[in-house]
């Protein structure tokens, strides 16, 4: 059995009571570049809306990007 450590005890007690954790879009330009100021923009709102977490990578069609 893997021992792993266990997360901050705030992040472990979060987890615990419930939260949700959101899949993160990926913000790209026409060029299919990374558009670093609304991608920072997303993860802003996610956190501001109330969402405990985000998940990047997630979604199948940023595999193909």
């Amino acid at each position: 059995m893997v021992n792993l450590p266990m997360p901050p005890r705030e992040v472990y007690d979060l987890i615990r009571e419930g939260t949700a954790i959101v899949a993160h879009p990926l913000a790209l330009t026409e060029d299919r570049r990374i558009d670093e100021a609304r991608q920072r923009a997303l993860t802003m709102y996610y956190l501001a809306s109330g969402a405990g977490g985000v998940a990047i990578g997630v979604h199948t069609t940023q595999f193909e990007v």
